[in-house]
């Protein structure tokens, strides 16, 4: 399950909340699913998180996280997306929170971060 990871700067918080960004995450989730062909799975997760204090960072900090190298689902494939399409994801990205008109003059960093040799685990509460 791929995990898209925001983190916004104090500076940048006013921007984006609310609607703004609820329609990011979305955006966001869908920009994952079509590069990575993950449409129809239901299985891209959005989080963001409010910063206290950067330094040197982009207004907005993007993180895209999954396993790879096991088969997690069982299904007979391992997910583990190539080069090119971990790129592609971050031109995709970028270019999304660069074209809404609240947040195109923010600035953006956008990292495509694979986990090897994990363990994954998810429990639904009763």
């Amino acid at each position: 399950m791929p995990q898209i990871f925001m983190m916004i700067a104090p500076l940048a918080q006013r921007k984006v909340q609310g609607k703004t960004l609820d329609d990011l995450g979305r955006a966001l989730i869908s920009d994952v699913e079509k590069v990575y062909g993950l449409e129809g799975e239901r299985d891209v997760a959005f989080t963001a998180l409010n910063l206290v204090h950067t330094i040197g960072e982009a207004d907005i900090q993007i993180e895209i996280r999954y396993t790879v190298g096991t088969d997690e689902y069982e299904k007979g494939k391992i997910f583990d997306p190539s080069e090119e399409k971990k790129r592609e994801l971050v031109d995709k990205i970028t270019r999304t929170v660069k074209e809404n008109p609240d947040l195109g003059f923010l600035t953006v960093s956008v990292w495509i971060k694979p986990i090897r040799e994990s363990v994954f685990s998810w429990v639904k509460s009763a």
